[in-house]
């Protein structure tokens, strides 16, 4: 299983923490968050692992913030 977690610190020094674990790069999951997700434009609160965190980059670059990644584990190899 892959776990990525993003940490978004905004210019006010505000953060919010999302991660998301998957097995496979196409399993839909649920994203957990941490924070104001307000900020996050636009929010989406699932999806595939290979689609998070590029949106997270995303979000992160409208709101002028910057970003943290983290990755542990692997993807079935099947994925």
């Amino acid at each position: 299983m892959r776990t990525v977690t993003c940490t978004l610190t905004f210019p006010d020094g505000e953060k919010v923490l999302a991660t998301a674990s998957a097995k496979s790069s196409g399993e839909t999951v649920h994203f957990k968050f941490e924070g104001d997700v307000t900020r996050l434009k636009p929010f989406e609160e699932h999806g595939t692992i290979t689609f998070f965190e590029p949106h997270l980059r995303s979000c992160a670059t409208r709101a002028n913030a910057k970003i943290e990644v983290s990755t542990t584990g692997e993807l079935d190899s099947d994925s």
